[in-house]
């Protein structure tokens, strides 16, 4: 029998979690956080967020000299984006290693922390994880944090994990 917190004897209750996932260490050692420490018979909905150049929150980056390009991912196409979101899902899949956790996937579009935000609230989850990239100052300031924004905005409880 599993304690609770704090010494508690009572057993945890399971929990819904979105945990989610990109293409990132961050995300993956989010994922494997939330493993760990999720009690028995949890659900863990595993999201990632398609972003196209059209969701983001900043549509040009500037570079060192002044110059203003768009970013990496401008040219792909939805398709594309939404293979590249299912193989980053599977992969995150395979990561899980506990088989008394209740997984599924979820692909979504859009603006990553608004999606993130409105599935947590649609399915109606106790915990939502997110890692975090280690940015610079200007890459925070002119991108934002997907995880900061879920914080702000999420209808339960947040665990980033760094």
């Amino acid at each position: 029998m599993e304690s609770g917190l704090h010494g508690n004897s009572e057993p945890m209750r399971s929990l819904r979690v979105l945990v989610a996932v990109d293409d990132t260490d961050a995300s993956l050692d989010a994922l494997s956080f939330a493993e760990d420490i999720l009690p028995s018979e949890s659900e863990v909905l595993l999201l990632n967020v398609a972003t196209s150049i059209a969701d983001s929150s900043f549509l040009l980056a500037p570079t060192p000299l002044g110059a203003v390009v768009p970013p990496p991912d401008a040219g792909i196409e939805v398709g594309a984006l939404r293979e590249r979101a299912r193989s980053v899902l599977a992969q995150a899949r395979a990561e899980v290693g506990r088989t008394d956790l209740d997984v599924s996937v979820v692909v979504d579009e859009g603006d990553a922390a608004s999606r993130i935000c409105d599935t947590a609230a649609s399915a109606e989850v106790d915990l939502v994880v997110v890692g975090t990239n280690d940015r610079g100052l200007f890459e925070r300031m002119w991108m934002g944090s997907v995880s900061r924004r879920v914080v702000a905005a999420a209808p339960c409880p947040v665990l980033v994990v760094r």
